[in-house]
């Protein structure tokens, strides 16, 4: 059995070594490499624009950084409940538009409308107090004219009962003195007394009447004063409980919520229905232009200028619009700062959508061509260099894409030439 496995051992490498004869050692050999920066052409392109030439160059190009970048709004309000009680109505939603000074909303509280109207009944008993004190103070004024007319006809009668008491003297002194002489008698002269007794009596009655009309008057005037205490008392109360309804009425007005700017609704926390607190929010409505909003390391923002452009890119890296630096905030807030950039649009976008911003934050040396003298194809994105007459189609490494152009990595070198795709075909 030794002898048979050698002899097929011996015949198996005989034929190897026929066929590696045969094929000329091209097995054994692997193609060689190109070197670093040398062009592999792979495809002739017949036709280019000769006014497409480009020269291939190193120049400085920015550094990019991507940031994420959020759309908002250059202003936010908030509508508040400014008293309390329970919302009845509610009359906007996430993304409804609004104008200043619409009612978004209704507070019903029933509180307010009991204690409306108990100030009007009070305002109302009041006037009535009012008008009675009113009435009161003419009847007064009435019975110190009576009193006055009373103590006009006093002393006249005074002085008439005076009169009267000095008549009745007299006689009484006439009838004495006859009397004592034997004329008259007794009768006579206790007659005379009498009378003179009465005349005193008319004189002390006049002066009572007299005291008395001065005590009319001065009763009469103090009825009016206090008649007039009580009417300007009532009005003044009057005057309280109309202030006094007008406040619960105003505090009920206050239960109209009222959109504090114009804008597009973001945010509804509340639904109809719920009891709130004063100062509890409704709705947050944003206004006023649309910016970009960034936030970004101190020592990136250290080097940005307002009015700068930075570039903006979609989901691919791709650049789709620039964008300039509106505001710079002065403070530094965890090592990090606030940018704002302009925006067109709002409607267009979501509020707090996020998009990628390109942040420069230095520069280097590198080879940047624009897009239209690229194409991607199956994945691999190539060139067009121009050799004589010809473009021939070259591979190329593509970089991040900038206001410059589109870096290019590796497949093309300094001193190039280089021409655009077509058109129509780099439309394909």
């Amino acid at each position: 059995m030794k002898p048979t496995r050698s002899l097929i051992s011996s015949t198996a490498l005989i034929v190897i070594l026929a066929l590696v004869s045969g094929c000329g050692g091209e097995v054994a050999r692997t193609p060689k490499e190109p070197k670093a920066g040398q062009n592999t052409a792979i495809k002739t392109e017949a036709s280019f624009d000769p006014a497409s030439k480009l020269t291939v160059a190193v120049a400085t190009i920015a550094d990019l950084k991507p940031v994420a970048g959020r759309y908002t709004t250059a202003d936010e309000a908030v509508a508040r409940a400014r008293v309390g009680g329970t919302l009845v109505r509610l009359s906007v939603t996430e993304g409804s538009f609004v104008t200043a000074g619409q009612v978004i909303g209704v507070i019903d509280e029933a509180r307010m409308s009991a204690e409306i109207a108990a100030r009007q009944a009070g305002a109302t008993a009041a006037s009535s107090s009012a008008g009675a004190g009113r009435y009161g103070a003419l009847a007064a004024q009435t019975e110190i004219a009576r009193a006055r007319a009373l103590a006009a006809q006093a002393p006249a009668a005074l002085e008439q009962a005076r009169a009267s008491q000095a008549r009745a003297q007299a006689d009484f002194n006439r009838t004495k003195m006859l009397y004592d002489q034997g004329v008259y008698a007794k009768a006579r002269l206790d007659q005379m007394e009498a009378s003179r007794r009465v005349a005193d009596a008319q004189v002390s009655a006049a002066l009572a009447g007299v005291s008395a009309a001065q005590q009319g008057i001065n009763t009469a005037q103090a009825q009016a004063s206090v008649a007039a205490a009580n009417a300007r008392a009532g009005e003044a109360g009057a005057a309280a409980a109309r202030a006094q309804t007008g406040i619960a009425t105003a505090m009920r007005a206050e239960g109209r919520i009222l959109a504090p700017r114009s804008g597009r609704v973001t945010s509804v926390p509340v639904t109809q229905g719920s009891v709130l607190m004063p100062g509890e929010a409704i709705a947050v409505i944003a206004g006023g232009a649309s910016v970009l909003k960034l936030i970004v390391p101190e020592t990136d923002a250290s080097r940005l200028r307002v009015g700068q452009l930075l570039a903006l890119t979609d989901e691919t890296g791709n650049v789709t619009e620039q964008a300039a630096i509106l505001k710079i905030y002065p403070s530094v807030m965890n090592g990090q700062v606030e940018i704002d950039l302009a925006s067109d649009g709002p409607e267009e976008r979501f509020v707090g959508q996020r998009t990628s911003v390109l942040l420069p934050v230095g520069s280097r040396q590198a080879i940047a061509v624009p897009s239209a003298y690229l194409r991607t194809r199956a994945g691999v994105d190539y060139a067009r260099i121009l050799r004589g007459s010809q473009a021939l189609e070259v591979p190329v490494q593509r970089g991040t894409e900038g206001t410059s152009g589109v870096e290019v990595l590796s497949g093309l070198v300094a001193g190039d030439v280089i021409v655009a795709y077509p058109q129509v075909e780099a439309g394909r």
